[in-house]
Formats: structure tokens, C-alpha cells, sequence
């Protein structure tokens, strides 16, 4: 039963999250974190610049030892008043047995992804959707943690600029102690969509970070990516 659980998901002995990828998946996967490199500079001004709002979900809390297994993204248009573009919206085949909790959480189980690619296909493709763009996300560390995680068997990483929207809450309210997707939607009005779906949690932080940033203007105009970085590295206005 072990060994028709293993080759039905793909489960390697090792306890690497799948397989590394052929020859020419890894160039392009190379390629395309390499390009990215430096391409947003200190005085890009904001609304020149795309924007990615990310989420993962994952089969637990660990970065080294735990999976993806949802993808979701939303493109942001600041320069159109935050409008949201085209989404990415993906399951990810983890190569092993989903815990229950995640499943209860996410509402993924081992049926829904069994079927789907392993983490490198949907990387190659998530790459040409944020190509360009700065990532945002919730708690961005741990979601690139993970990314990370799968190209540094490749000897890369993203080099695309970040912004935690969870620093920029602690930078526009200070003596706020709660600083959740869970507690800031509500108290921003932001439309509420499904909790712990990678989709639904882009697109609620991808309003989030739109309404923040229209907050932030009130409270210390910025016009450039470095002005917005310095302010989110010094965590105050």
C-alpha cells in the first residue's frame, strides 16, 4: 500500500519536494530569476511600476520541511487607481501525502492535486507572470521562503523587490496589535473572499495593499520604490 501511495503522488524517498527539473526547465527557470535581477532601481517611481500581490498555501509551517501545493497571484495597476489585472491561480502537486490540518485549512486534499504539475512547470509559468513586477505579499518571507527553497537547488532565487504589506500596516497604524489578514480586512473594508485559498488571500491583500499605500500618500506623500523601501525598512513615517 506505501509503494502504490508513492507512485500514485510521486513520493520520493528522499523527502525532496519532487523531482529536480530536466535540462531545459532548469535554463529557464535560471533565465528568467536572472533578468530580474537589479531591474527596479531606488527612484522607479511608483506608479510606473507593476506590482504582483502573491499567495502561497502549503502543507505546513516549515519552510525546509514542508510543501506548496496552491499558488495564487493577482496583477496590480497603481497607475490605474489599483486596479486589478490578470490573476494566476494554481494547484501544485506536493510529491507527498497533504496533513489533515492543511486540508482542513485550505480545503485542498491529495485527490485535487494528484493530478497537477509538480512545483518547477508552475514556477516556470509564475515566473513569467511576475516578470517585471515587485512582489507583495502578507507576510512575504515566508511565501519567498518557500519559493527560495526550490531554486536554490538551481543556485538561484527571485531578485524581485518586496514589499510586506504586514510592514507597511505596522508603519501607517503603529499601536495596532493585531495585524492579520484576518483583523485588517474587516477594519479596511476590504471585500472579503475565501480565506486560505491562495487566490482569495492574493486578491484581499492585493485591495489591502492598494487601500494602504492610498493611506500612506495621506500620511507622507512617496512617489519612488526607494522612498516606499526606506520607510518600510525603518518601520515608522
Amino acid at each position: 500500500m506505501l509503494e502504490t501511495f508513492r507512485s500514485l503522488f510521486g513520493l520520493e524517498r528522499s523527502g525532496f519536494p519532487g523531482r529536480m527539473p530536466e535540462s531545459e526547465l532548469s535554463a529557464r527557470l535560471l533565465e528568467k530569476c536572472r533578468r530580474n535581477r537589479g531591474r527596479h532601481g531606488p527612484f522607479h517611481l511608483l506608479r510606473e511600476i507593476p506590482f504582483v500581490v502573491f499567495d502561497t498555501e502549503t502543507t505546513g509551517l516549515s519552510v525546509p520541511d514542508d510543501d506548496v501545493i496552491a499558488l495564487g497571484a493577482v496583477a496590480l495597476g497603481l497607475d490605474a487607481g489599483g486596479d486589478r489585472c490578470p490573476s494566476f491561480d494554481r494547484l501544485v502537486n506536493p510529491h507527498r501525502p497533504i496533513p489533515a490540518l492543511a486540508r482542513e485549512i485550505t480545503g485542498i486534499d491529495d485527490e485535487m492535486v494528484c493530478a497537477q504539475p509538480t512545483i518547477y512547470p508552475v514556477l516556470d509559468d509564475f515566473l513569467d507572470f511576475i516578470d517585471g513586477a515587485v512582489l507583495v505579499a502578507h507576510g512575504i518571507a515566508f511565501d519567498v521562503g518557500f519559493l527560495d527553497k526550490y531554486l536554490k537547488p538551481l543556485r538561484t532565487r527571485l531578485y524581485h523587490p518586496v514589499i510586506d504589506t504586514i510592514t507597511l500596516s505596522r508603519v501607517i497604524e503603529p499601536f495596532r496589535t493585531d495585524h492579520s489578514l484576518d483583523a485588517l480586512v474587516p477594519d479596511w473594508r476590504i471585500a472579503p473572499r475565501r480565506r486560505h485559498s491562495a487566490l482569495g488571500d492574493a486578491q484581499m491583500t492585493a485591495d489591502l495593499f492598494a487601500a494602504m499605500l492610498a493611506r500612506l500618500q495621506t500620511l507622507r506623500p512617496v512617489s519612488t520604490l526607494g522612498e516606499l523601501q526606506r520607510i518600510l525598512a525603518q518601520q515608522h513615517l
